[in-house]
């Protein structure tokens, strides 16, 4: 985790210093998320809606990859589970 302090201006604006910057990878003219919880005021950087739309992509194949996983194994017990239905 890094810390540091800024001043805030008449304005109410701050300078986010460097070293934070650099860790979170902000960049001139990067949009960012301001919000407060409880007594705490918190910053995230936000993503590119490109970058964004990739990683839902990339998210929905993964989920589809393990829905059909989920599917193969359901088929598998039903064929054992039929195995044992026709003894009753």
């Amino acid at each position: 985790m890094y810390a540091s302090y800024a001043k805030v201006g008449e304005r109410g604006q701050i300078t986010i210093p460097k070293i934070i910057r650099d860790h979170a990878n902000i960049k001139y003219n990067d949009k960012l998320i301001i919000k407060t919880d409880n007594n705490q005021i918190l910053i995230e950087k936000t993503i590119p809606k490109e970058e964004k739309n990739k990683l839902l992509e990339k998210g929905y194949k993964e989920m589809a990859k393990e829905d059909l996983k989920t599917l193969k194994a359901f088929k598998n017990i039903d064929k054992d589970a039929n195995k044992y239905v026709g003894d009753y």
